[in-house]
């Protein structure tokens, strides 16, 4: 089992990469790269919905890193989950995070009515399912001070949506490997995440 040690810096993610042509054009390959001497260990797993959480984290590999990222909500968008429900999944993975790291970061998931696959009016009803899951994962960032990125845009104004060739793999449905760019980038730029794990290492 691995264990965190001196002079390197360790984030486990569960970040997925489906729909990315390679691992390494995925989110966490992205921050792995930017932060040369760090380790990222992703434990993503597809169809994983915010309950799904703390079994994840229970999984991983050592039980502390510097860093914990979770892109977590479009499964739970996809079905019809009680507000209720998602309040509490959400407090309890962000909670349990806590105990793996100083450092968690969650980030929604993007509009899912903005899939080219998804007709209307079904575009409407994703647009306010995603937004409700946002909702809840926002709400039990702020109680619990942990960094959230929102990746959630109507769709008058998501990137995504007025760009689906671009951003959409050829399933039309998962992220492409410019969107996974756009995300660690936007990720980079409100949590400089990459550079805190690059002066870790150095600091090491």
């Amino acid at each position: 089992m691995p264990v965190p040690v001196a002079g390197a810096a360790w984030m486990f993610a569960l970040a997925g990469g489906v729909g990315a042509t390679d691992p390494r054009r995925s989110v966490p390959g992205r921050i792995a790269a930017a932060s040369p001497g760090s380790t990222v260990i992703s434990r993503a797993r597809s169809g994983a919905r915010i309950a799904d959480v703390p079994a994840q984290l229970g999984r991983a590999p050592a039980r502390r890193y510097d860093a914990v990222l979770m892109t977590i909500g479009g499964n739970d968008a996809l079905r019809r989950v009680h507000r209720r429900e998602l309040t509490r999944h959400a407090r309890r993975a962000v909670l349990t995070a806590r105990r793996f790291a100083p450092e968690v970061i969650v980030a929604s998931s993007a509009n899912l009515g903005a899939s080219p696959i998804v007709p209307w009016p079904i575009t409407r009803l994703l647009e306010v399912r995603t937004r409700v899951v946002r909702d809840a994962l926002r709400e039990a960032c702020a109680c619990e001070g942990v960094r959230f990125v929102d990746f959630f845009r109507p769709l008058r104004c998501d990137p995504f949506a007025r760009d689906p060739e671009r951003y959409f793999s050829q399933d039309g449905v998962h992220p492409s490997d410019a969107c996974y760019d756009l995300c660690f980038r936007v990720i980079e730029h409100q949590t400089a995440l990459a550079a805190r794990l690059a002066r870790r290492v150095r600091a090491g």
